[in-house]
């Protein structure tokens, strides 16, 4: 997978009748949709062709390969050159019990040695009165693994879970364009949230275009384009916040940390990458400002040395210019490198991808950024990340496999000890490291001031004037050393990272005791809901730094 421009792609799912009276009609509409699809695609392709990497536009087609509609759909995909893959509800075996004839087995096995090893086998409960779930968990896993669905559909309300009806008003509710051809007539609509239309170029363009298309903005920094020329290794300024983190929590006993699982799969690389460059901008933005601090406090005591030591003042007077002017590139690089703004935008997308990484097995994608309505203006929706994250999504392989009770009780021991343990441990060990350096800033800030008090009782008692020009001082420079604890303590915002991470640990706690009372049998739909909970958990924690830091697209 590509690091630095995704390769453009699109999937599209189908749902639909296996009883087709206008079968040929159906046809002609899926394979009319479908070519509309792919030149929509190749427009957009051509008008953004610096966003995507050279590689040709992969087209992939997902069809449980059902009789009727799912056929249907799966012949004209590949018929357009369309990549197949298949997401069966149960075990090959027991699926092909479904098909009326052998003729119907076979054009079943035909098709699904088209689509190779893209194929991902659930176990579905078999029984008649439970067999519907298991069409819904197909129907929910492929709606996760498409970007339009495609319906073969009457229009009647679902007669219950897992049919089309069904598998329709979830797409709906998650804003997947439908396109719907009618099962009587074969006539072509475009359905969303709000209204149908009938299906045109012009229509399904104004749809692809917000899902394919990268957002546009005025100001090149907040497209993302920065992080291909940013270096992935710790930064000079990192180093010094690593300093100030060792030398405030020295002493201090954590929580033993959790090595866990090694992240496996294909979105290891862009995590990598992405939570390289967050440690870097975050270790640049952090180590500024207690350089900044630093040096601010050294120009005070230099100045002052001027007054103490007056035979030495031309050089304590130069360096403190060296000190002041290193405070001043470091406030314009701060403002124009943008580090703060960068390092949230990558740490966002970094998290996701290590969610994708945990979930992914399940056929389960990224949760999509959920705003309150009282911050609609952060547009995280409209990121780059957001945009850069869906595409390479896209352009994965389809997750496949065969799931069984030894695959989920592996996958549950994965989610937990690769995944959630870790978690867990991370934020009960930064919770008590932000806590100890609060305490320790407040402290020092105390021990700064006491001193400065003392200095000045001091000039009372002394008449020396050699020795008062010390109070003197201490008097002056201390309060500064206290205001610069003081400033960093608020920069860093270490009591309010304690907070949130003491919180994040006890909502991951509640989601490991639901992957605990899992048992040793999980289901797959259970495995997938509580897998989704826990990646809209942490999505949340990290959309929330979005809304509050980041500078929103501004559309051009």
């Amino acid at each position: 997978m590509a690091l630095e421009r995704p390769r453009l792609a699109l999937r599209i799912g189908v749902t639909g009748h296996r009883q087709l009276a206008a079968a040929e009609e159906c046809r002609a509409g899926i394979r009319s949709a479908l070519a509309m699809v792919q030149s929509a695609t190749l427009k957009i392709r051509e008008e953004s062709l610096l966003a995507f990497a050279p590689d040709s536009v992969l087209f992939r087609a997902v069809s449980a390969l059902a009789e009727g509609a799912d056929r249907l759909f799966a012949d004209e995909a590949l018929a357009l050159g369309f990549e197949l893959g298949c997401l069966l509800p149960f075990a090959q075996v027991e699926y092909e019990r479904d098909f009326a004839t052998s003729e119907s087995v076979n054009k079943f096995r035909e098709l699904l040695a088209r689509a190779g090893e893209r194929v991902f086998e659930l176990n579905g409960p078999t029984a008649p009165e439970t067999r519907s779930a298991a069409y819904e968990s197909a129907g929910r896993a492929m709606l996760d693994q498409c970007d339009i669905l495609v319906t073969v559909w009457d229009g009647e309300p679902a007669r219950g879970p897992g049919g089309t009806g069904h598998i329709v008003e979830i797409a709906r509710r998650k804003s997947i364009p439908i396109l719907w051809i009618h099962s009587q007539t074969g006539a072509a609509l475009l359905k969303t949230r709000k209204k149908e239309t009938p299906l045109s170029d012009e229509a399904l363009l104004d749809r692809l275009d917000p899902i394919l298309r990268p957002p546009r903005s005025k100001d090149p920094d907040v497209t993302g384009s920065y992080r291909t020329a940013i270096p992935e290794r710790p930064s000079m300024l990192s180093r010094a916040w690593g300093l100030f983190l060792r030398a405030m929590t020295v002493g201090i006993k954590l929580s033993p940390g959790y090595g866990g699982r090694p992240l496996s799969g294909p979105f290891v690389p862009m995590y990598l990458h992405f939570d390289a460059i967050a440690n870097r901008m975050a270790g640049l933005y952090r180590g500024s400002y207690v350089t900044s601090s630093a040096l601010a406090v050294c120009a005070v005591f230099l100045a002052l040395l001027g007054f103490v030591l007056p035979r030495e003042s031309e050089v304590w007077l130069s360096i403190e210019l060296a000190a002041v002017s290193l405070v001043y590139v470091l406030t314009i690089a701060v403002n124009r490198k943008e580090w703060h703004y960068r390092s949230v935008d990558c740490r966002y997308i970094a998290e996701q991808f290590r969610v994708l990484c945990a979930v992914y097995p399940l056929a389960l994608t990224a949760p999509p950024p959920r705003i309150p309505a009282h911050h609609q203006h952060g547009k995280v929706d409209g990121s780059w990340m957001e945009w850069l994250l869906r595409a390479s999504i896209r352009s994965a392989p389809m997750p496949a496999g065969k799931v069984n009770p030894a695959s989920l009780r592996q996958a549950r021991a994965d989610l937990l000890e690769g995944w959630i343990l870790g978690q867990i441990s991370y934020h009960r060990r930064n919770a008590q490291r932000m806590e100890s350096i609060e305490k320790r800033s407040d402290r020092l800030v105390q021990i700064c001031v006491a001193i400065a008090a003392a200095s000045c009782v001091l000039h009372f008692f002394v008449s020396n004037h050699e020795i008062s020009k010390w109070f003197t001082l201490g008097a002056a420079g201390f309060p500064a050393v206290a205001a610069a604890f003081h400033a960093i303590a608020t920069q860093g915002e270490f009591r309010r990272l304690a907070n949130r991470s003491e919180d994040m640990r006890e909502s991951l706690e509640k989601i490991k005791k639901s992957f605990l009372e899992l048992g040793d049998t999980p289901s797959f739909a259970d495995l997938r809901r509580i897998a989704n909970e826990a990646a809209e958990l942490i999505v949340e924690e990290v959309v929330d730094w979005q809304i509050l830091y980041r500078k929103p697209v501004e559309p051009s």
